[in-house]
């Protein structure tokens, strides 16, 4: 090898160690980032409000409904059919009772949520908060649009920590003390863009 080339090397792999030290100080600095946040939408669980038969299914995970719309027919043990209908505008997220299953008054039977009314809840270490306040502008990531990002701003800041860390559920009853996380909620701006509540993002809330 020439003797020139050494340190040329050197001097080449101190600017990227630098350049990639730099990045990060940079990144840490501009934001506050956290992977451990999801898609939350307003849901509304509707029940059935007797025992009975779910005797008719007429929608799908997915299909826009309004309200008063017929979605489930139950029938009671003594024949008489009951209608379940919709509360109101939205999607729906979740089907507990496919026809034929019976189930007990009160049981949820499906979600229907409002995708007009899309958030993100981000769940942020309580070391910074200080960091945090209601206005900020954020970027946020989807892990279902990978390279895609939208944006998003902090409406809300949660009153209390979460009573579990995000990162680790542990079994052990040993009392120690560990770094509390505090939610966040945030607007998304995602115009025609299918979200789904619980799917994972990443949030970068800029300083």
């Amino acid at each position: 090898m020439p003797r020139w080339l050494f340190p040329l090397v050197v001097i080449l792999g101190l600017i990227s160690v630098g350049g990639t030290f730099g990045w990060y100080t940079v990144n840490n600095v501009r934001y506050v980032t956290t992977t451990y946040a999801s898609v939350t939408a307003p849901t509304r669980w509707i029940t059935a409000p007797e025992a009975g038969q779910i005797t008719a299914d007429d929608v799908t995970v997915g299909q826009s409904v309004s309200a008063g719309e017929a979605l489930l027919t139950e029938t009671l043990a003594n024949g008489t059919p009951l209608s379940v209908t919709a509360p109101a505008n939205g999607v729906v997220a979740t089907m507990n009772a496919p026809q034929g299953q019976w189930v007990a008054a009160g049981t949820p039977l499906l979600a229907v949520v409002n995708p007009s009314q899309y958030q993100v809840t981000a769940n942020i270490p309580e070391t910074q908060m200080a960091n945090v306040w209601v206005g900020q502008t954020a970027v946020i990531r989807l892990s279902a649009y990978p390279g895609t990002s939208f944006s998003g701003q902090v409406v809300r800041i949660g009153t209390e920590t979460l009573s579990v860390n995000p990162a680790v559920l542990s079994a052990s009853t040993t009392f120690s003390k560990q770094v509390q996380w505090v939610p966040v909620t945030l607007t998304i701006n995602a115009p025609n863009t299918a979200l789904w509540p619980g799917e994972n993002a990443t949030v970068k809330i800029r300083r």
